[in-house]
């Protein structure tokens, strides 16, 4: 179809791209028109395309009158390029009818999930799953789609307008259709049904090959297209909805106009009472340029007979400048279809009213992730909304996500007061304690602006996994309510648990009936309202001031080695005089110069080496095992936290300094790039890190870094035949509260082993 090769024959990523794309959106276009050929008469099939005229003919919705039906399906935009080229073989989309023409198309109107599903599988097969999920594109599966409506609480009320800010497939939309069909299908006729479902329900995405397919669903999801009266436009827009109302708001001028900065300048347009008018406006207005209409006053009239549209005396004027200066452009061939991209990329400020409902399942793109490009271009949102509270390029924010930014626009911008968001988000939102810390006040600030928000309830999804097999997303479902203050504790935390095993494919009902909601209360893990939220039983939530606060204890981590572990864990193979014979255990290393050096065996002095624990090691009121490591570091003095004097070490405990130093270049490249404030003029480059009085003291109450429960236990000493009663230390992966008393060592392991507190760590 076109050369994808760059100067030197190699693969053009872009342009392979870009290919892919245009073939996607070809196979979309003719099977939605071969649905529409084979409704108008069933034994008819697309015609073959016999020259460039019918090419044209056929992706602009010329043929078989197709636009009187749906006007903006076929639209000029960026994947209709190889219908203006003179070089295309036909005989490539004649390919494609024919393969189609096998295809039971008029199936779909009783079942459109039949080409919805052709669709999806299609674009997964074309588009590397590598780049979907690094646009952070998952479909969402239909159970929990229909999960995300009934929770929402909508009902389905005649007039009740729902948003999808990030529609994706259309997947929200198509099954929102599909309840308000047959909810109104008896008592409405074809047509106004058609009709009222075009004003409430209504998608935006950014990504050009989403919103074709969006399109194509959605008109599946209307059924018998033949049946309309007179043509619609489906309300599926790109665009960024995102960063186009937040800039809007920053740059607005006058509450009557639009203005908007392009490539070739500003463009001005007026501000009319919906946005199915504005849209009106804009396809009469390029239909009229590209027909070349020579007057302002012809357009006038044919956008007052065809739409019923008349300006006011002000919009009058800001038409009238339009319409020329698009006739302008358009005479200077720099007007291909200003007035489409307009009525797309702008769609977001073309709508007065505001949502009673938003939906969706926004893309998880975590901040460090995001392109650089774009992360620039939408700082000024997080920054402006308070999401980000620190430095933008903080290593604390960095795990922030897109879709934090896309709660706090939508909510903004297009939800009605007191009206609910739905979305489908990382769990980690209110339980991260790295991200989330800004989108917790739950208040809309941007500009002086105070609007609070708040979530009435979440369903945790962690157990049931939705996406198991297509990410490892930790998935809940929020609820967000508009102008209501957030307070806590907030009482529908619901766990989702599966009774049985459901697959993605399962129906809503059948899944519904293997879903088991256990209620929980949610509410900041410490006065700090944008702290992570502890979750947990209610009864045991009211009872919380008994276990939450100050404590007179503090937790440390363990001896930190500066990534040379495999050299300071070692294991003991005997004694040779008052030497202990070592090596160290090289696997347990991530270093290659560690690997390359392999296994060292010498002698050292026993003053040096301590039994150790790491976290693999600990169980609950008990240890199952330890190790030894090297420690040298004197128990006692400034030497504590310095490490051992070289000096003395030299002169004093030599065979472990010999040791030692046949790492030596390794461990000081260590230090240097690992080790917390380390001076190589200051301190020894055998240093290691988390090493003072705590170290060395008789008691330690145990636990581990990582787990999912509180397993706790109380270590002292350990005696062996070649060091003696030794002090057990801890590595890294430990946290310990240090004791000189054995009974209050016994007290707090009693305390954190409780089933009060295992529920609070789990919560």
């Amino acid at each position: 179809m076109y050369n994808v090769e760059d100067s030197h024959g190699e693969i053009d990523v872009k342009k392979a791209l870009f290919v892919i794309q245009t073939y996607y959106s070809i196979i979309i276009k003719l099977l939605i028109q071969n649905l529409f050929t084979s409704l108008k008469l069933p034994t008819n099939k697309t015609d073959v395309i016999k020259d460039c005229s019918d090419l044209f003919a056929l992706f602009h919705g010329r043929n078989n009158d197709f636009c009187n039906y749906i006007d903006n399906f076929f639209e000029i935009h960026f994947f209709e390029w190889f219908t203006l080229t003179e070089d295309f073989d036909i005989n490539q989309i004649n390919t494609i009818i024919t393969e189609l023409d096998d295809f039971e198309t008029t199936a779909s109107v009783i079942k459109p999930e039949i080409v919805e599903d052709v669709l999806k599988q299609t674009y997964e097969s074309l588009m590397p799953k590598a780049l979907r999920h690094l646009m952070g594109e998952y479909y969402t599966v239909g159970w929990l789609v229909d999960f995300t409506i009934e929770k929402s609480g909508y009902k389905g009320g005649i007039s009740e307008s729902v948003l999808d800010p990030t529609c994706g497939s259309c997947i929200f939309l198509t099954h929102l259709i599909k309840k308000y069909i047959d909810k109104y299908s008896k008592d409405l006729s074809y047509n106004e049904l058609v009709s009222r479902i075009v004003d409430n329900f209504v998608g935006f995405d950014i990504n050009p090959i989403a919103v074709i397919q969006s399109k194509g669903n959605y008109i599946l999801s209307l059924g018998d297209i033949t049946q309309l009266e007179t043509p619609i436009s489906i309300p599926v827009y790109m665009c960024d909805s995102i960063l186009v109302p937040t800039v809007h708001a920053k740059q607005k001028e006058n509450d009557n106009i639009i203005s908007i900065e392009t490539s070739i300048g500003k463009f001005i347009l007026p501000i009319l009472d919906n946005r199915i008018e504005s849209d009106k406006f804009l396809k009469t207005l390029s239909t009229c340029i590209l027909n070349d209409y020579s007057t302002f006053e012809e357009f006038e009239s044919r956008l007052k007979n065809e739409e019923g549209i008349v300006f006011s005396n002000d919009n009058r004027q800001i038409a009238r400048n339009l319409f020329c200066q698009l006739q302008v452009l358009h005479n200077c061939s720099k007007d291909g279809f200003w007035p489409i991209i307009l009525k797309n990329s702008f769609a977001p400020l073309f709508s007065k009213r505001h949502f009673d409902y938003i939906m969706g399942n926004p893309p998880w793109i975590a901040w460090k992730a995001m392109s650089e490009s774009y992360r620039k271009l939408t700082l000024d949102i997080w920054l402006s909304y308070g999401i980000f509270e620190k430095n933008a390029y903080d290593k604390i924010t960095s795990h922030d996500d897109f879709a934090m930014a896309v709660v706090y626009v939508c909510i903004d911008h297009y939800l009605k007061n007191n009206g609910i968001a739905s979305f489908v988000l990382p769990q980690t939102f209110v339980k991260s304690l790295k991200g989330g810390e800004g989108f917790r006040k739950f208040c809309i600030t941007r500009d002086g602006y105070n609007e609070p928000f708040c979530i009435e309830s979440v369903y945790d999804m962690l157990q049931v996994n939705p996406f198991k097999g297509i990410a490892t997303n930790k998935t809940s479902v929020y609820n967000f309510r508009k102008s209501i203050a957030m307070t806590y504790p907030m009482d529908s935390y619901y766990e989702c648990e599966l009774l049985n095993p459901i697959q993605n494919t399962d129906g809503y009902e059948f899944v519904k009936k293997n879903l088991y909601l256990k209620k929980l209360s949610a509410k900041p893990i410490n006065e700090d309202i944008r702290s992570p939220w502890l979750t947990m039983d209610s009864d045991i939530m009211h009872n919380l001031n008994s276990y939450l606060g100050p404590s007179n204890y503090r937790g440390r981590k363990g001896i930190e080695p500066c990534g040379a572990k495999g050299i300071y864990l070692i294991n003991v193979l005997g004694k040779r005089g008052d030497k202990v014979y070592i090596e160290n255990i090289v696997e347990r290393s991530r270093l290659q110069a560690v690997k390359e050096k392999g296994v060292h065996r010498g002698l050292v002095d026993k003053e040096f080496i301590y039994p150790m624990v790491g976290g693999r090691n600990i169980d609950k009121w008990g240890l199952n095992s330890s190790l030894f490591m090297i420690v040298p570091h004197e128990n006692k003095g400034n030497g504590i936290y310095r490490g051992y004097d070289e000096s003395k070490l030299k002169s004093e405990y030599a065979s472990t300094y010999d040791w030692l130093y046949y790492f030596h270049d390794i461990l000081l490249s260590t230090r240097i790039k690992s080790g917390k404030l380390f001076d190589e003029n200051e301190f020894p480059w055998y240093r290691l890190d988390n090493v003072g009085e705590y170290t060395f003291k008789p008691y330690k109450v145990l636990w581990k870094e990582q787990s999912i429960a509180m397993h706790c236990c109380v270590v002292s000493s350990l005696n062996n035949e070649y060091i003696g009663n030794k002090t057990v230390v801890t590595d890294s992966k430990v946290l310990f509260v240090a004791f000189d008393n054995e009974d209050e060592a016994f007290y707090l392991c009693g305390i954190l082993n409780s089933s009060e507190v295992e529920e609070i760590i789990k919560g």
